[in-house]
């Protein structure tokens, strides 16, 4: 569900080492990838530095939205599951 959200709003890539990609944030293996990769753009010279709109996009997608999608999921299940159970 973040994927789209990553690549369309935030512009972001794997531009990092192959061996990071899909590992989500098994042990930071892909935001450390995502890192690497800012910094080899900015050694080939496709960017100037990484800005603060990286940052934010990389603290969300990876951290911040998958929980409260997970928190949200699982309230409206528990919720769903209680009132099953309540009869």
């Amino acid at each position: 569900m973040t994927g789209p959200i990553a690549t369309c709003i935030f512009g972001m890539q794997m531009n990092g080492a192959p061996i990071s990609s899909g590992m989500g944030t098994c042990g930071l293996v892909g935001q450390i990838g995502v890192y690497t990769g800012w910094l080899n753009d900015i050694a080939a010279g496709a960017k100037t530095a990484v800005t603060a709109m990286d940052w934010l996009g990389l603290v969300l997608i990876c951290f911040v939205l998958p929980a409260v999608l997970f928190l949200s999921l699982t309230s409206s299940s528990a919720r769903s599951a209680g009132s099953r159970t309540a009869t």
